[in-house]
């Protein structure tokens, strides 16, 4: 198997500058993209796995969600709400960055009796992150298990 991405050498192959810093309670990490400079900032008090899942959720950010999502923070319900698919395809991206289809499904196949702690381990993530990973592992599997050509 691979070496794991590195989320922090890809941000600064991107030009971010990430800083840690203590952020407030709740916030995890932050994006932020002006014309001239790209800031990501990640909670200090997190553990090495924790800053690299939510490095990764905040570069997905920057891959997937329109510009006005990087610029502003909500105000109503609705807008929290329109923002929740937003964190979804930024945590998707991650997954599927920190721990590819490929290199789960040989992880799967050569490791007998395996818990998601070992494979959280084993990709340098939490066991949440690991918990979606997974999810999206099935889903994938599953859409693909299904589909058949017509001739």
């Amino acid at each position: 198997m691979e070496k794991n991405p590195d989320p922090f050498v890809f941000a600064n192959r991107l030009g971010f500058e990430v800083i840690e810093t203590i952020l407030p309670l709740h916030q995890l990490g932050r994006i932020e993209v002006k014309r001239d400079h790209k800031t990501i900032y990640l909670d200090k008090r997190l553990g090495y796995t924790q800053r690299r899942c939510r490095l990764a959720h905040e570069l997905g950010h920057y891959f997937t969600s329109p510009w006005e999502v990087l610029t502003y923070r909500p105000g109503s319900m609705d807008q929290v709400l329109e923002l929740s698919k937003y964190e979804y395809r930024a945590e998707k991206w991650a997954g599927e960055y920190l721990i590819f289809n490929e290199e789960l499904k040989y992880a799967l196949s050569v490791l007998e009796d395996i818990f998601l702690s070992d494979l959280a381990e084993r990709f340098e993530v939490t066991l949440e992150f690991m918990r979606f990973r997974m999810e999206l592992y099935k889903a994938n599997k599953y859409n693909h298990a299904g589909a058949t050509t017509s001739s």
